[in-house]
Formats: C-alpha cells, structure tokens, sequence
C-alpha cells in the first residue's frame, strides 16, 4: 500500500464511510469494503471515473494522493450518531492525519471537515495547541493506553473546558497499532458549578471559624464594657480617669460593632425583625463602605431626614447594602460613583392602591448590563464574574431574599455602558423607632433567675446586674446543672452554645417539666437556627455582647410575656 504507514487500510476500513485512495493520475489504489459496495465494484487499479448519482463527494489531498469520501446524500445512521453526539469525536493515522472528525468536532476547532481531514495538528492549529497535542499523541502511541486529559480551550473571550480521552488503535489480530481515537466532552458548565461549590464551602468553613471566635470574642466585651461602666459610675464627671474610662466604654462599642460586622460577613448573625430608621442603618455601614469600595469609587449618600421607619434584620439590611455595593465597585473597575438614596415613598399594589414605604435606591455609572443579563440577575448562582475567586453568583439571589422576607419588592434597570440602578422598596411602619431615645431599664421584684453561662467571668458579670437591679440570682456553669436548680427559677437566662448540653438543649428539657418558663438565650451567634420565635412572648434573645438595660429589658419583657399568656 503506498500511500500510509503499515495498517493504514485497516484505519480506513474501519470508518464508517465509503473511502477511495486515488493517485496523482485519478487511478484508484485503495478502497475500502463501503466503498465496493457503493460503487458496486472493486475499483483499485482502475480510474474512478464517473461516480453513481446521489453520493455527496468530498476529496481531501494527502500529499502525492487524495481521498475521496463517498456519501450518500441520505446520511447512514452511523454517521447521524457521529454528527448528533455533543461530544467531539476524531481518528488520526499514526503520523497525526485527520481521517474522521465529527460535527462537533468541526465546531470546536472552528473548521468544516474538508480542511481537517488529511492534515496535520500543526497545519490547523495555533503551534502552542498542535505541540501539546502531539505530545499527547506520542504518549498514547507509546504508552498503547488510553490517557485523561483535562484542558482549557480559549475561543474568543471564552474559555471552555473540556474532559478528553485518547486512546491507541491496535489491531486485535497482530498487536500494531495503527492509529489514534479520541473524544473531548465540553464540561464548562460541571467546572463552574464544580468551583462555585468549593467556593460555597469555603465561605462556609470561614462563618465557621468567625462564628467560633466571635462567640469567645464577644463574652470578653460583654465583661470589659459592663465592668467599665461598673467602674464609671463611681467617677466624678469631667475627671481625667473618668474621661479615661469613656474611651474604654466607646472603643468596647467599637469592637462590638466590628465583631457584628463579622458575624455578618460569614451570615451567622441571627434574623431577628425590629422597627428601626434605614438612614440610621445606611449611617453605621457609611465608613465601612468608603473603606471597602476604595479610593476610586466616589460615594454620595443621601437620605430624608424624615425617613419612615422600617421593620427588618438590622444585619440582613447591611448585608443588602454591602452586596449592592460590591457589585457596583465590581461594574466600575477603572472608578466611578457610587449614590446611595434613602427616602420616603408609596409602594403601590393590588391590594393596597397607596401605601407608605421607604425606597433605597443604589446607582452606579459602571458598565452596566445587558437585557438578557439582568434578566437572570436575581437568579441563584447567576454570576456575571469570572469564575475564579470573585465570587459565587449568590449576592443579588441572596438580597432578593432578604427583601422580599420583609415584604419589600426589588428592581433593577441597567443598560450597557450606562449604569446600573438597584431599587428596594421596603413598607414603612407608624411604630416609633429603636433610635429613639428609651425609658430607663425595668428593675426586678425579688423573682428568681436561674443564670446558666460556661464562662465564668460573663456569668459572674450576669449575676451581678441583675442582683443590682433587685432580682435574686442563681449561678450555675452547665445545662445539667441548672435541671437540679429548676424548681427555685422563675425564669431562665442561658447561654446558647456550651458543652454538654447547649442552651436550646436546656430549654426543650426545661419546659417539659415546666410549659410556663420564661427562658432568654443569650449569645455571639445563632447560626442557622432561629432561637426565639416572635410569637411567643415568654422568650427572648440577647445578643452578646449586651449591656445591663438590654440584659433587665429581656428578662422582664419574657416574664411579663408569660403572664400575659397564662392570664
């Protein structure tokens, strides 16, 4: 056979078309078995001549020969399989020739199979690829076993991942080998849902870690800022080490709000709803965004000074405001601004024509969207970024979320090159605001408070407050403790995460021998768990750290709960 390496006929008998070899002349010199029985005849030896009607031709030069690849114009079903399979399909001579390659093939490589078929890696491929490829080729040939291959194929502005198998022909009967195979199947998609994963987990494992520390964290504020304010109250006003003790007092509060920044930041904060004034929230995160977004990005905030209140998760909002903000700074990487607008609104529906609301609107000049993006832009894992490293697609899913959980509506106009402007619509309510300025702590009546805490300085700390506003107190360090001193309780403060049994623990088991038991759960964190439900008046949560007023204010508002319910 002159036109191949040995086994060469074997190759081409076994591709699923008809395949003539002809010389410079037109004169055939091979022909495979589909190709006898298309032509009816045996045309080696012979000029091909003119061909049957209804075949589509193709010719493809090999140096000194050409082959011809005969088709019926009625594709045969072997072939339907090749061309409708997604995955991309070739066969190679050992010297590296193109002998088959399937329709995805030619899609994946830019090019119809008339200039793949008899040509080299290196006559069709940029050099970078055809070497690599070549090697690989080399190695199966070598190795005469299949080989792996995970590699990324760079198409315009795109990058596609594919998962490739190559493996060695050989011939059953005498061991040669007389060829290459190889199936290359796009897993882009599995990739990226395979790196969004990771990344979910990764941001998990950090709330983990911040959750852990900013419990321990916060038992120590709880302690430096409550004996601070013991050690205050003793000084004269305007004194120097009463001045000294202020700037304690004012950087535990500090340190308290950045450890809630944290808390927020891996979303272990508890969701737990409040009246409360949007433009006092949008003020507390203000410099924490100028920090974050940077020198390039230009903020302007601006809110009503008579702003309605809302009723929200204090965290939940500033994590809607982060996400925005992010996102903009993200639109905008050579610089920009940045407006953030709080102000008073009517939210409009089908059952309710007119009703008050607050709008937050957050605009940025950045490169904007197109309409088929933000079509999608609310949607889980639905992410605009590169994959790797900036992000999961999560933040605007997760805002949508926290908005409509308040019963707010969400929405977003963007166009390419002009911005994007995000708008939440969040009901106002007529109750007063948290911001207000509020009545002195309620004191006790001699009840008994059962005070279950594993650190012994924040129990201590616990005890003490109450005992001073007129509560007695019973101390214990863990939950099996406190079953014993159950009886003497008229209500329970516990904290929520300690060893052995936790708090939540504590309380089921509590309340099975007394239905009635006002309980408060006091805690750096709550993780997934909604701790106390707003419909039962007889429980409270404390986050830590906590002052002696939010301590007094719990506990009478669950002991007056549960006589309201038992009334």
């Amino acid at each position: 056979m002159p036109i191949g390496p040995p086994k060469f006929e074997d190759l081409l008998e076994a591709a699923p078309d008809a395949m003539v070899g002809t010389d410079a002349s037109g004169v055939a010199v091979f022909a495979n078995e589909r190709a006898r029985a298309i032509l009816g005849r045996d045309p080696v030896g012979e000029p091909l001549g003119e061909l049957p009607a209804g075949l589509d031709v193709t010719t493809h030069p090999m140096g000194d020969y050409e082959l011809v690849v005969l088709r019926h114009a009625d594709p045969r079903a072997l072939r339907a399989v090749l061309d409708n399979t997604p995955a991309a399909i070739f066969l190679k001579d050992p010297d590296g020739r193109y002998l088959l390659v399937n329709r995805a093939f030619e899609m994946l490589h830019g090019r119809p199979a008339v200039e793949l078929v008899g040509r080299l890696d290196r006559d069709v491929l940029p050099p970078d690829i055809s070497e690599r490829m070549r090697v690989d080729d080399l190695r199966v040939m070598s190795d005469r076993r299949p080989i792996e291959l995970q590699e990324e194929v760079r198409h315009g502005d795109t990058t596609r991942t594919f998962l490739s198998v190559k493996f060695p022909l050989i011939d059953d009967d005498t061991g040669d080998l007389y060829g290459i195979g190889g199936v290359a199947t796009d897993i882009t998609h599995h990739s990226r849902l395979e790196a969004r994963l990771r990344e979910a987990q990764r941001l998990e494992a950090v709330g983990q870690l911040a959750g852990g520390v900013a419990h321990d964290f916060n038992n120590l504020l709880a302690v430096i800022a409550n004996y601070a304010q013991f050690v205050r109250k003793e000084l004269t006003d305007g004194s120097r080490p009463a001045g000294d003790m202020d700037q304690i007092i004012t950087a535990s509060r500090r340190a308290s709000e950045l450890t809630r920044r944290l808390l927020l930041f891996s979303r272990r904060q508890s969701g737990t709803p409040e009246v409360l004034s949007l433009r006092r929230v949008i003020e507390g995160v203000e410099l924490l965004l100028q920090r974050t977004l940077g020198d390039e990005i230009d903020l302007t905030v601006e809110c009503d000074d008579r702003l309605w209140d809302v009723e929200a998760d204090r965290s939940q909002l500033e994590q809607v405001l982060m996400s925005l903000s992010l996102n903009s700074r993200e639109a905008m990487p050579d610089g920009g601004q940045l407006i953030i607008k709080a102000e008073n609104a009517v939210m409009r529906d089908q059952t309710s024509p007119s009703s008050r609301a607050v709008r937050l609107t957050v605009q940025d000049t950045g490169r904007g969207m197109a309409r088929e993006v933000t079509a999608h832009a609310f949607e889980p894992f639905f992410t605009t970024k590169a994959v790797s490293g900036h992000g999961v697609g999560l933040g605007l899913a997760t805002v949508y979320g926290i908005v409509t959980n308040a019963r707010g509506r969400i929405e977003l106009a963007s166009e390419p090159g002009e911005g994007t402007t995000v708008t939440v619509l969040l009901p106002a309510v007529r109750r007063a605001s948290d911001d207000e300025p509020s009545s002195s702590a309620p004191r006790g009546s001699g009840e008994t408070v059962l005070v279950v805490e594993d650190a012994d300085a924040v129990r201590v700390l616990t005890g003490r407050l109450l005992y001073a506003a007129g509560y007695q107190v019973v101390s214990v360090e863990s939950g099996a403790v406190a079953l014993e001193r159950l009886d003497a309780a008229d209500v329970l403060v516990t904290d929520v995460v300690m060893p052995g049994m936790s708090g939540v623990e504590l309380a089921v088991a509590a309340r099975e021998r007394r239905p009635d038991l006002p309980v408060v759960f006091v805690s750096g964190y709550t993780g997934d768990t909604t701790i106390a439900g707003s419909d039962d008046p007889a429980t409270a949560f404390l986050a830590k750290p906590f002052d002696g007023d939010d301590l007094l204010r719990a506990v009478r508002s669950t002991l007056d709960g549960a006589r309201t319910r038992s009334a």
